[in-house]
């Protein structure tokens, strides 16, 4: 066992006793602070400040909902309005968005039925262009205009027919007994003074269209009478704008069977056709040449 001297003069090798070190005051953040003033981002600090987004949950809840909004599923499918009418570029992308070509002729325009004409598709073509319109509008507001301007010609024709039947009734009612007869004589008046004109079938549809069937068959009846009184031109010698021999004898006959028929009375019959210059004259020497 060391004596007490040993002890003493032996080292120990205890550790030192050691000091507390104080404790340094940690900063705390200032009370005006914003949760994200620690942001480093100068332009994202500057966002988030014009935002005023209470907390990170909540600008975490804003960009999550903008991404539901514009997601991967809605990409290249989102446009953005032009600033104003000034903003070309804006206007031009905006519309590129939207389908519409580059320029008129990129439109496909369906013409009405039956028809080749293309000269309206063609003009309306570069209205929608000027305007901005989708193709897909632009096809739709043509069909439904084609459909209407279809059933507008189509009740404008029903309704002239049903004015030209009308004005036929009140001729037939005028020339009573006598319509069959001078129908017949107005229009082969017509027809003969049309081929000396040089004028085809269709030219003539024309013209009855043009007057209406009642008048064109009162003035070429009128025609007629002025040639066969010899006050007027419009046929041949014989008053019956070239009628041949064929069809005078036809025509003879017919008036003598309506005659026996009791169709004629004795008034026309003395004054259009058995007088002198009349209808039947003017038929025998056709007849005879």
């Amino acid at each position: 066992m060391a004596t007490a001297a040993e002890t003493l003069a032996t080292p120990t090798t205890e550790a030192p006793l050691q000091t507390q070190a104080t404790p340094q005051p940690t900063s705390s953040p200032a009370a005006n602070s914003a949760w994200y003033d620690s942001v480093q981002d100068t332009e994202l600090k500057g966002w988030l400040s014009n935002k005023k987004y209470e907390s990170p949950e909540m600008a975490a809840k804003a960009a999550w909902s903008l991404e539901k909004l514009l997601g991967a599923d809605k990409a290249g499918r989102t446009v953005v309005l032009p600033k104003d009418d000034a903003d070309v570029e804006g206007q031009k992308a905006f519309y590129a968005k939207l389908g519409v070509p580059e320029t008129p002729e990129g439109y496909k325009l369906p013409l009405p039925e039956g028809q080749t004409d293309d000269a309206f598709a063609k003009t309306a073509s570069q209205w929608f262009h000027k305007n901005g319109v989708p193709p897909k509008a632009a096809e739709g507001i043509v069909k439904e205009w084609n459909t209407f301007m279809q059933g507008e010609m189509k009740r404008m024709d029903d309704l002239e027919k049903a004015q030209s039947e009308a004005k036929m009734n009140e001729l037939k009612t005028e020339w009573a007994h006598q319509f069959d007869e001078r129908a017949e004589f107005a229009r082969r008046g017509l027809k003969s003074v049309g081929d000396q004109a040089g004028l085809d079938d269709a030219d003539l549809k024309k013209l009855e269209n043009a007057l209406g069937s009642d008048k064109m068959l009162k003035m070429f009846w009128k025609l007629g009478e002025v040639s066969r009184e010899g006050t007027g031109t419009g046929g041949n010698a014989n008053g019956q704008f070239g009628t041949s021999r064929q069809e005078a004898q036809e025509k003879f006959n017919e008036i003598q069977a309506k005659r026996a028929n009791g169709e004629i009375n004795d008034f026309s019959w003395n004054k259009e056709y058995a007088a002198t210059g009349g209808i039947l004259d003017q038929l025998m020497k056709v007849i005879t040449g």
